[in-house]
């Protein structure tokens, strides 16, 4: 309120610390302002009042680096601050999971962002023959099949073959799928790492594909119906150069999961609200034992490998599971995270139904049994791809050969010829460095510009088609 402590404060904080001052109450904020001025020129210092939590959220990403901090720490300096206990507190928790949120990412892209850029490069040629999706056309009720274990209960429902649905799996699901006799309209992949190639086993060729950009490139180069969405995986000034190119695919906040992924799919090209759309499979929590629906590669493995010490998959061993209350499964806390995700994006969307095991489920529950009443009753030819493609590959050849060109005349500024002029341009080819562990900024350092020289002649191979 009147600043008393801050400067004591100050004084013995570290200097890549910050000291933000917070008034939520308006005019305790106006009130305190003459007793703080005298700190608004210390740099590692701000006096704010935030209406809302996501204004404070804003800040922190757009006004902070969150690169530089590793927690957050509050500290009552008046009495005041019990007016809005409950608001500080939940700005406290905003700021440790922003913290969070950034260092997971960063470690993430540290272990796959390379892979991601990789796959990305291999398949933007592809988009020369990939159609572009049919939003907004599908007339048939939609059917989201996930790999978790309540697709069990429609696959024994068997009214696959008398039922009219426009039926999409996700990756992991579709060959298990097909051999049940249970044809897709559409598969969803996402995976980016090699695990995923045994789900795709005995897949016909003309199987329809939706793949994310940096989707296994091995995977997506076998199918022949193409389609690609563009999920921007990291903050990223290429991300945000390339996508204002007209041929790249409509962007996407990544959600983390597949599943999530293909209801955003489903809900996008069904001609209206009126069409409905159910889900099983996506359940975020499982059995001990049974990780996947049966007949999937994963519970085939599981199965094949398990012992009487490990048990099917060891995940009866793990320390982080814990029961749900209501379904009696088990989950942890990075599923419980990604089903409130699922519910905060799609718990407003009508005429979404679920069929799965998720608990505390905001959507209307209906059995296995009860989705064929959904089946229409005439058949309609739904296909989820225009004629009309991406790019023409003269595009796609204009884009890398500029590209190309402009890599080399950076390692040779890099290499001596004009240091300063490189560095600057850096920013715009961020792919180069963002999977270094100290890739958050850019380096003057001979040891970074050395490792980035050597990135740029390993991605010159592979854009060189």
């Amino acid at each position: 309120l009147l600043g008393y402590g801050l400067a004591e404060l100050l004084h013995k904080v570290p200097e890549n610390s910050f000291v933000l001052a917070v008034e939520a109450n308006e005019e305790l904020f106006s009130f305190s302002q003459p007793f703080l001025e005298n700190f608004s020129s210390h740099k590692n210092f701000a006096f704010k009042s935030f209406q809302s939590p996501m204004e404070f959220a804003n800040f922190l990403e757009k006004d902070l680096s969150l690169s530089s901090f590793k927690t957050v720490q509050s500290i009552n300096l008046s009495g005041g601050t019990f007016f809005s206990e409950k608001f500080n507190e939940k700005l406290l928790e905003i700021g440790q999971n922003l913290i969070f949120t950034y260092w997971k990412n960063r470690i993430t892209l540290i272990s796959m962002g390379k892979l991601f850029c990789k796959n990305f490069f291999r398949n933007l040629p592809l988009l020369s023959r990939a159609g572009i999706p049919a939003m907004g056309c599908v007339e048939s009720p939609i059917l989201v099949l996930g790999a978790g274990i309540s697709c069990d209960e429609i696959i024994r429902s068997n009214f696959f073959k008398k039922g009219n649905f426009f039926i999409i799996a996700v990756d992991v699901t579709a060959a298990a799928l097909l051999k049940m006799g249970i044809p897709c309209n559409l598969v969803v992949l996402t995976e980016a790492q090699s695990a995923i190639d045994k789900a795709f086993v005995g897949l016909p060729p003309e199987t329809p594909l939706l793949c994310d950009l940096t989707s296994r490139s091995a995977v997506v180069r076998q199918f022949k119906n193409l389609s690609f969405t563009f999920l921007q995986f990291a903050p990223s000034e290429f991300l945000n150069r390339i996508g204002g190119e007209k041929f790249m695919p409509q962007p996407f906040v990544p959600l983390g999961s597949v599943g999530l992924d293909a209801m955003r799919i489903a809900v996008l090209l069904r001609k209206n609200e009126n069409v409905p759309v159910i889900f099983s499979g996506i359940d975020f929590c499982y059995r001990l034992g049974q990780t996947h629906f049966s007949g999937s590669a994963q519970s085939l493995v599981a199965q094949s490998t398990s012992t009487r010490l490990t048990g099917c998959s060891g995940f009866s061993r793990r320390e982080d599971l814990f029961p749900t209350p209501s379904t009696g499964f088990f989950s942890d806390k990075t599923m419980v995270a990604y089903r409130d995700l699922f519910f905060d994006y799609f718990a407003g969307v009508k005429n979404v139904f679920d069929a799965s095991f998720l608990e505390n489920s905001p959507f209307p529950k209906i059995s296995a049994t009860k989705v064929q009443e959904f089946s229409r009753k005439t058949k309609v030819d739904d296909y989820p791809f225009t004629e009309k493609k991406f790019a023409t590959t003269t595009e796609i050849e204009r884009f890398f050969a500029k590209e190309r060109e402009n890599l080399r005349a950076m390692r040779e500024n890099l290499s001596g010829k004009n240091l300063d002029e490189g560095i600057s341009h850096l920013i715009r080819y961020d792919y180069l460095y963002l999977h270094f562990p100290d890739g958050h900024k850019i380096s003057r350092e001979e040891n970074f510009i050395r490792r980035v020289k050597r990135e740029i002649s390993a991605f010159l191979e592979i854009m060189n088609f």
